[in-house]
């Protein structure tokens, strides 16, 4: 290497830490109150591009904490657990650009617009932590509405009493567009709601990528598809859904579903009392499901729809029609799966367990007890469909009827 080289190359080097340097120093914390003049606006007009804002404890609200533009990578954190803002009924809280926000131990409560996002609507990149969400009401997306390529991350946050002012999508979050992208994990949702004409997901609605873990979700409601989720491709894990409700699809309602290690209790729909499906096939394991009913001369008392079904349980599930525990709409597979007690209650009601609209292979499953009108009547199927059994053990050993 030439002298001049050398030289070149050590410049180069020297430019580039110092600019890290520079980056680093530049980025600071800005400290506000709920009495400093000009509020959030200001101090994020002020703030650079990766300034954290902190938030002492107390409420922000007012022209100065509301109607909130964000067009920069800019935190916004609460300094301790009593950082409020409020909408009052009447703004919303923040509209996010194309950047990345971070949002962390803040409370969002009131929001309100005759539009997206009652406290939140973002078409950038929002990571949310430890923040709570309640009374936020929108069309879409009671608190968070997230635009067509978009990402928001939820994690250890909860939402309450979220809703939707008319027929629109997701009581608490939605994410618009299949481009959308939303990850949430350890959330709890209670008594959110989309119960308007044709309203969907009480909790969640998504259009694009949605995987979510950890979470709960309790006596959220939709007009029409899943009482917490309604999605076109979602993914579930290790999570609780109880006393949801909806139309079809008490707890989840979504083209292609992904379930692992999850419990279904008391959700109720007219089709699906716990999940709707569709001609999509999709897989549930390692799940329970207990007292969840398909009502209104429903079928599906848990599930229904096309769907590999391995390792669950079902008991004391109910439809009216068909399939206490399971209408199957399309092709499917149960493996090493227990169902008990489960009922179709009509009088000329069939499968108390299992109902086959098309084909499904059972094997290494055990049916117990599971009834149809007043006999006990394990699986059923309609005269075209076929089903088979392998290692397949059903008391009393009448229960399986054509």
């Amino acid at each position: 290497m030439t002298k001049t080289k050398l030289k070149i190359l050590i410049i180069l080097l020297i430019a580039i830490v110092a600019i890290s340097t520079i980056s680093a120093v530049s980025a600071k914390d800005i400290t506000i109150s709920p009495n400093t003049p000009g509020g959030l606006k200001q101090a994020i007009e002020t703030a650079n591009s990766g300034d954290t804002i902190l938030l002492e404890n107390g409420v922000y609200r007012g022209v100065d904490n509301t109607n909130v533009s964000i067009n920069k990578n800019i935190n916004i954190k609460g300094k301790g657990s009593e950082a409020v803002i409020d909408g009052q009924g009447k703004n919303q809280i923040f509209s996010i650009s194309k950047v990345k926000v971070s949002l962390t131990k803040i409370r969002f409560t009131n929001g309100y617009v005759k539009g997206d996002g009652g406290a939140i609507k973002s078409n950038g990149t929002v990571t949310i932590n430890s923040c709570t969400f309640t009374k936020n009401q929108a069309y879409a997306g009671g608190a968070i509405f997230i635009e067509d390529n978009s990402k928001c991350t939820v994690s250890k946050s909860t939402f309450t009493n979220n809703k939707l002012l008319h027929g629109g999508w997701g009581g608490a979050i939605s994410a618009w567009g299949k481009k959308s992208t939303l990850v949430v994990t350890g959330s709890t949702f209670n008594n959110n709601q989309a119960t308007l004409h044709s309203a969907n997901g009480g909790a969640i609605s998504a259009f694009g990528k949605c995987t979510i873990s950890k979470s709960t979700f309790t006596n959220n409601k939709a007009h029409s598809n899943g009482g917490a989720i309604s999605s076109a491709d979602v993914t579930v894990s290790s999570s609780t859904f109880t006393n949801n409700q909806a139309a079809l699809g008490g707890a989840i309602a979504s083209d292609k579903v992904t379930i692992n290690s999850c419990t279904f209790t008391k959700n109720k729909a007219v089709s699906g009392g716990a999940i709707e499906g569709s001609s999509i096939i999709s897989t549930v394991s390692k799940s329970t499901f207990k007292n969840n009913q398909a009502t209104k001369g429903g079928s599906g008392g848990a599930i229904t729809g096309r769907f590999n079904i391995n390792s669950c349980t079902f008991t004391n599930n109910q439809a009216s029609h068909y399939g206490g525990a399971i209408y199957a709409t399309g092709q499917s597979t149960v493996s090493k799966s227990t169902f008990t007690n489960n009922k179709a209650t009509l009088s000329y009601a069939k499968g108390g367990a299992i109902y086959v609209s098309n084909s499904m292979k059972i094997t290494d499953s055990k049916f117990n007890k599971n009834t149809a009108g007043k006999k006990h009547n394990a699986i059923a199927k309609g005269t075209s469909s076929i089903f088979t059994t392998k290692n397949v053990k059903i008391t009393p050993k009448d229960g399986t009827k054509a």
